[in-house]
């Protein structure tokens, strides 16, 4: 689904899509991937082939290229007064020891390849670096805008009792926050498409400490409980075919889709063993968890709950380039083998952040002149000031000289 700003507003910030760029270099640790590698799956706890990861054996080569995975032209930077956007590409490389499962899922997912992906071998961990370079070069582009970069699918293999086979969990640091379900950013262009009521804890355990998030699956899951695309992890999506928030506890209704029975939310999931079902007696009635995607979505009839509260989002500020997450994937306690995909995106897919024209002050009314003062004497002009003599007192008054006593009265004549 494409979106527009409303005329006379423009885009800002930046723009990650995935689907609409291309793989450039998909060699990521040297090994070389994506859907033309041609993988034989060695014998089952096998390792004796890992030219493309410990999952597989391929007779491609990729001597001479460089050891990184690039998309190119994944990226728009919008300045917020006009729709010319500025291109960039992302670069992945590993900054520790790597080794993928299967190599052959590195790069763009299916359906569209509208999400990244990395594969990683159980038991192993990896720091990654992720940089924004100027198109078709190396040179660092400097993002002017704070962004968003999200993480999806965090879940576990097989549980064993308590123990979680290979458990997916991601360390980053240097961020100014995240957002998910249950946990609303107080700006996004996706705000309005969460729901505040969503509860993430069953699903995902994230600290946060100094700037740094760490992100530990902790249910089961499996491969179609990947999103598709980012919508479909979404909520109130105009023409979107997930629903609203208020579907989430909806009880279903008739059996539809994938669903088994008559009422019943969820279904068995092996190699799962832990049974995620809710059941439900009356339809419509509201359990948390209980909603299911609707007729029409490619998810018909699957819970909500098996992807939409499995992905973060975290916020970066402006002014960098580039940024770095750490992977772990846990043990395989049932084998030695197999391993997991992390899959990330941008937000390039979803409504941008609009920015209006400045708003001007109200003009005020015009006021009427003011009327010309009566003619009068001039004041008096003022004496200087001299702050550092202290003020003049005028000396007192002498009082008038006494009047002279009257002469006495002339004597009387003889």
């Amino acid at each position: 689904m494409a979106w527009d700003c409303v005329a006379g507003w423009h885009p800002r910030g930046l723009h990650l899509d995935f689907a609409l760029g291309t793989e450039a270099i998909n060699n990521l640790g040297g090994y070389p991937g994506g859907s033309g590698v041609l993988c034989q799956p060695p014998a089952l706890g096998s390792a004796t082939d890992c030219s493309c990861g410990c999952g597989c054996g391929c007779s491609d080569s990729a001597e001479g290229t460089l050891p990184v995975l690039r998309y190119n032209g994944v990226g728009r930077v919008y300045d917020g007064v006009s729709t010319v956007a500025a291109g960039l590409d992302l670069v992945v490389s590993n900054l520790t020891s790597y080794t993928p499962w299967s190599s052959a899922h590195n790069g763009r997912t299916m359906n569209g390849g509208n999400f990244a992906s990395i594969s990683l071998l159980q038991g192993t961990q990896t720091t990654f670096g992720f940089e924004f370079v100027q198109p078709g070069t190396n040179a660092p582009f400097v993002v002017d805008h704070p962004f968003d970069f999200c993480f999806f699918d965090f879940d576990t293999g097989p549980h064993l009792g308590e123990l979680a086979n290979m458990r997916e969990s991601m360390v980053a640091c240097g961020t100014s926050g995240y957002f998910m379900h249950g946990k609303l950013p107080e700006a996004s262009s996706i705000k309005d498409f969460l729901c505040p009521d969503i509860d993430t804890s069953p699903y995902m355990r994230i600290e946060e400490d100094a700037g740094c998030i760490r992100v530990e699956a902790l249910a089961e899951g499996r491969g179609p409980d990947n999103p598709s695309d980012f919508p479909e992890a979404l909520m109130n999506i105009p023409g979107g075919a997930s629903g609203t928030c208020g579907d989430y506890d909806k009880c279903p209704g008739l059996a539809h889709g994938r669903m088994p029975g008559d009422g019943i939310s969820g279904y068995p999931r092996p190699p799962g063993r832990v049974l995620d079902e809710v059941i439900c007696t009356d339809e419509g009635a509201e359990i948390p968890g209980a909603g299911v995607y609707p007729d029409g979505s490619r998810k018909s009839g699957q819970p909500y709950r098996y992807t939409m509260p499995k992905f973060v989002c975290l916020q970066y500020p402006a002014g960098i380039s580039s940024f770095e997450v750490t992977y772990e994937v846990g043990r395989n306690f049932d084998a030695s083998a197999y391993g997991r995909n992390f899959l990330f995106a941008g937000t390039g897919s979803l409504p941008p952040e609009c920015v209006g024209p400045p708003q001007l002050p109200p003009a005020m009314p015009p006021s009427r002149p003011a009327p010309m003062p009566s003619p009068s004497s001039p004041p008096p002009t003022p004496l200087p000031q001299r702050p550092h003599l202290l003020p003049h007192t005028p000396p007192p008054l002498m009082p008038p000289p006494s009047t002279p006593p009257p002469p006495p009265p002339p004597l009387p004549l003889p």
